[in-house]
């Protein structure tokens, strides 16, 4: 009798590769009537958002803008200012040939330099270069031989579990709310938020998520050259289709602040708009009987090995933890640890910029963290070619290893999620 055989599908594990490109940066601000004008420069910063991801076979389009921001000293009142400038770009980058059925890509990056100067009290020239890291992780569908049956065959059945990806969005919404000043401000310095999810609640094809945007701006009062800070709750919910989700599903999902919109403040309450990029992740567990071995009483059988990897969520974290700090005055001295100084902070990684950033030196730098997750297979041990280096394809076949990849703030991100800094 002919020998039966039933095939399945089983979402593997692809490969992953680590790009690096640099954005060329150079424009001209032009500083509005309604602004003093440029006696002294302090500082400039450069901030990308990513809008778009398209992956196609040899090639990862990016679409997004460099988010350019001058901080400068008015040469009559001496009080500080600050300017922005948007520059929209658009990037390819060469991938090695990557199948895949699902992906995600994390970009990141740093400032590699700036030049900054004042052509005129009206006009700033910047011209600088951007660095992007982008880490590319694949899965793909891969047809197993599920059960065998006639032919005096025997066999070995093992079930085989893990996670499949159902779902890689990554949205723009956009929260409105009030600021309210002590006092009209003069000059609204910098606005930084800091978003937290409290809860994501699927249902079959939407992800209803619950969270808060905590915001702090710096501004100074009219005749007052100290900064003061202002901060703001924006509650918010949001209703998110989701194609092929069920309420079976476990998803992660990371709010970035990625802009700041103050009306005119004539008064002492401003309208504050804010736009946050919402990564939403998630995947659905499986598990799969397939035949790992066998043999037949009647007929020579030869068999073929098929490695296979799969994946699984190590764990899934929601914490949160309160810092606070000081510092003596410039030059009192201060305990080991305590930062030597603070200065304007041009190339945070891993962080959107602020206004100050405090240096120390490497000895006394915390130990990082990690965030991980693991792949177990049946077949051979893993097998890496040039291991996290940009543009090289890692090869893993089968076994089980750590499958972090490591992020250019330091921590690490499990494949297919994000890692908050």
């Amino acid at each position: 009798m002919e020998l039966k055989i039933f095939r399945d599908t089983l979402p593997q594990g692809g490969a992953g590769c680590t790009v690096k490109a640099e954005l060329p940066l150079e424009t001209e601000i032009r500083i509005s009537d309604d602004l003093p004008p440029v006696g002294k420069l302090v500082k400039c910063f450069v901030h990308p958002v990513v809008l778009q991801r398209q992956l196609q076979p040899g090639r990862l389009t990016l679409e997004g803008y460099l988010r350019c921001t001058v901080f400068y000293q008015s040469e009559v009142e001496k009080g500080l200012c600050q300017t922005e400038q948007k520059l929209p770009f658009t990037r390819q980058l060469e991938l090695p040939e990557l199948a895949f059925t699902a992906w995600t890509a994390v970009v990141e990056g740093q400032t590699e330099y700036l030049n900054t100067r004042a052509a005129d009290p009206r006009r700033i020239e910047v011209r600088g270069a951007y660095g992007l890291v982008v880490t590319v992780h694949t899965q793909c569908k891969t047809e197993v031989i599920t059960a065998l049956a006639d032919g005096g065959i025997e066999q070995q059945l093992r079930t085989l579990q893990g996670v499949r990806s159902v779902a890689v969005l990554d949205k723009l919404v956009t929260l409105e709310g009030e600021l309210v000043f002590a006092k009209p401000p003069a000059a609204v310095l910098d606005i930084t938020g800091n978003a937290c999810v409290g809860e994501v609640k699927l249902l079959a094809g939407k992800a209803v998520v619950k969270g808060e945007l905590r915001v702090q701006c710096a501004w100074r009062a009219e005749g007052d050259t100290a900064l003061q800070s202002q901060a703001a709750a924006l509650p918010f919910q949001q209703v998110i289709d989701l194609e092929g989700i069920t309420e079976d599903c476990r998803c992660l999902c990371v709010a970035e602040p990625v802009g700041f919109t103050l009306s005119q403040a004539e008064s002492a309450a401003a309208q504050l708009t804010a736009n946050v990029m919402l990564h939403l992740r998630a995947w659905r567990s499986y598990q799969l009987q397939v035949a790992v071995d066998a043999f037949s009483t009647r007929f020579e059988t030869e068999l073929t090995p098929q490695p296979l990897v799969t994946e699984q969520l190590l764990c899934t974290l929601n914490d949160t933890a309160t810092a606070t700090g000081s510092r003596p005055p410039p030059g009192a001295g201060g305990p080991p640890g305590c930062p030597d100084r603070l200065r304007p902070a041009a190339g945070c990684r891993g962080a959107a910029a602020g206004l100050l950033c405090a240096l120390r030196s490497a000895a006394d730098r915390p130990k990082r963290g990690g965030l991980g997750a693991y792949r177990q297979s049946s077949g051979n041990s893993p097998r890496r070619k040039y291991p996290r280096r940009a543009g090289k394809l890692r090869e893993n076949l089968g076994g089980q290893y750590p499958a972090a990849h490591h992020t250019a703030g330091g921590n690490y991100a499990c494949a297919g999620m994000l890692a908050q800094h």
